[in-house]
């Protein structure tokens, strides 16, 4: 069976009202913890490899 034009927006409107009204994302105390652990992993990568990369430039 196939929908028609106007089945298919009355659909997509009770989907996009039903996300509006029950999904909502919060972000807690433990996402907050993980954002901050990833943005220190990158930072911690970065400086060891400018570490790495200066030491080597000196023993050259």
């Amino acid at each position: 069976e196939t929908f028609s034009r106007e089945q298919y927006k009355k659909a997509e409107q009770e989907l996009r009202e039903d996300a509006n009204t029950h999904y909502h994302t919060i972000i807690g105390r433990a996402t907050i913890y993980e954002i901050i652990a990833t943005i220190l992993t990158f930072i911690v990568t970065a400086v060891t490899f400018l570490f790495a990369t200066s030491s080597r430039a000196e023993n050259l």
